[in-house]
């Protein structure tokens, strides 16, 4: 569990929105969860995509302005620890609230918002462990905020965007 968002006050009493870069880690067997380490900065409403090295985080927001950031958490098994690898190509533009999911090794993006709150439909995907970056592909619709994606058949069927 990385990052994410809370109300420690609610709002309708005035309380604000608080941010963390908090990373936890529940180990099999264990009845607690531990913290294994922190992100790079507080990050909230981004997508993770689970990949053969990892967690994939992208894009998401602290609050103020959105991410453009991508970079996978590897857990340590062995040192009892998360790494960050953070040299990732970034998405074509800060975004939160997108969606995400990979498809044998390449991941997709959709929508989401930029940081005025404005949805957005792009619809990018970049093949994993290449610097090439985000390659644009024909949008499905018009802008998409909270848009899910979903693998249906492990990728192996084409399917409409109807």
């Amino acid at each position: 569990v990385a990052g994410g968002s809370d109300f420690p006050t609610p709002k309708w009493e005035g309380g604000k929105k608080t941010y963390f870069r908090d990373i936890f880690a529940l180990e099999p067997g264990a009845t607690s969860w531990r913290k294994v380490g922190d992100l790079p900065r507080p990050l909230a409403d981004g997508a993770a995509v689970e990949t053969p090295d990892g967690l994939l985080c992208l894009g998401g927001t602290d609050g103020k302005t959105a991410s453009s950031d991508v970079f996978l958490l590897r857990w340590d098994a062995a040192r009892r620890r998360i790494f960050i690898e953070n040299d990732l190509p970034a998405l074509p533009q800060p975004l939160s609230h997108l969606a995400a999911e990979r498809v044998g090794s390449a991941v997709y993006v959709l929508g989401g918002q930029v940081a005025e709150g404005k949805p957005v439909g792009e619809f990018v995907a970049w093949e994993l462990g290449t610097k090439t970056g985000w390659q644009p592909l024909p949008s499905p619709g018009g802008p998409r905020f909270g848009a899910v994606l979903v693998r249906q058949n492990n990728g192996q069927r084409t399917c409409s965007t109807r």
